[in-house]
């Protein structure tokens, strides 16, 4: 954020970050609305993850099949 307080040119911020002068011009014509997404973001309900009925069988099945190529050296 102190690029947004910084009394420097679109032109110096876009050779900063190898990008074209407009591509400055526009991020910070819509600086209000993309920080109004990030404040909505954090508001929303995030999905949960939902582990799958056999989340215990498939993890050991997991581990063992890591430790058979291990010993086995098959990539």
């Amino acid at each position: 954020m102190a690029i947004l307080t910084s009394y420097k040119t679109d032109a110096k911020i876009a050779d900063e970050f190898i990008v074209e002068r407009s591509t400055v011009t526009k991020i910070f014509q819509r600086k209000d609305k993309y920080l109004n997404l990030a404040d909505e973001e954090t508001t929303c309900k995030k999905p949960r993850i939902q582990l799958g009925y056999l989340s215990l069988v498939e993890e050991t099945l997991f581990k063992w099949y890591i430790i058979a190529t291990k010993s086995a050296n098959i990539a």
